[in-house]
């Protein structure tokens, strides 16, 4: 398996299929909005696998890049699609997968979409697919690209945290 990969199963686990992503799309967006994704979950979860051999070295890196190394090494024993798959059955740290994915949807979804390469009528596009979106009102269209903007500060501010 490649890296891209790698972040095509955790963004197709994390998000139950309701986003899909293919390798191409892994750009350097969604490789950032997929770090924040997993440290959340990491953070969330962080005391449910104390002691636990086959999921300790996820806990033991600070990004999914550091993650990526140990799996693709062979030092990390698990999966991810098993990580998430334990976390999800334990109704107690369940909320921790569902939070970060609602939290991190809309804007994984406009990153997979590659909003600097997308051209309106795509944005349009995806949005009618995804939202209730009027795309003959030219105050909706100005009010979404505004949107757009305030999502990529968004994700340069949580990226220079």
């Amino acid at each position: 398996m490649s890296n891209e990969d790698y972040y095509v199963e955790f963004i197709t686990k994390v998000f139950s299929g309701s986003l899909s992503a293919t390798a191409t799309q892994i750009n350097d967006d969604v490789k950032s909005i997929t770090n924040l994704v997993f440290l959340e979950i990491q953070k969330c979860t962080g005391t449910m696998f104390a002691g636990d051999a086959i999921y300790a070295l996820f806990y033991n890196v600070t990004s999914f890049a550091d993650l990526l190394v140990n799996i693709v090494s062979g030092i990390a024993l698990g999966t991810i699609s098993g990580w998430i798959d334990v976390i999800r059955q334990n109704i107690k740290y369940r909320v921790c997968v569902d939070a970060a994915a609602f939290k991190w949807k809309s804007v994984m979804a406009l990153a997979l979409l590659d909003m600097s390469r997308a051209s309106k009528e795509e944005i349009i596009g995806f949005l009618k697919i995804n939202a209730d979106f009027d795309a003959t009102n030219d105050e909706e269209i100005r009010n979404v690209f505004h949107l757009l903007r305030q999502i990529s500060a968004k994700i340069k501010e949580a990226q220079d945290k």
